[in-house]
């Protein structure tokens, strides 16, 4: 294992121990068929994972794309979350805004999220 593996894995852990179990659902957009016309439902894919919600920093508030009521999620790297995601944690249900890998020599140690209730 590389170093960046190793504290990926070591993130992974302290997530575990100190965070909290993260629920993640995606929508897949369903389809058109060009010969008939006709569209597939879209569907959903939910996993789990863990992460600590945290208070995102005022000094990056703005008003517009950055909320005060907007929070943090440090996320695993084991499944990739994506924009849009809806998040569940704590009861609460977030969508996921922007993601941001931390990804040192392309490996992703933690994502870095910010959430909308």
């Amino acid at each position: 294992m590389s170093f960046y593996s190793n504290l990926a894995l070591t993130a992974k852990k302290l997530l575990i121990k100190f965070g909290q179990t993260v629920t993640v659902t995606r929508y897949i957009e369903g389809s058109v068929d060009p010969v008939t016309g006709l569209g597939t439902a879209g569907t959903s894919v939910t996993f789990t994972g863990s992460g600590a919600v945290l208070n995102i920093d005022k000094s990056l508030v703005n008003g517009s794309s950055i909320l005060s009521t907007d929070n943090k999620l440090l996320f695993e790297s084991t499944t990739e979350i994506m924009t849009n995601d809806k998040v569940t944690a704590n009861g609460v249900d977030y969508k996921a805004l922007s993601v941001k890998p931390l990804n040192p020599a392309g490996i992703v140690v933690i994502y870095d999220v910010q959430i909308r209730s």
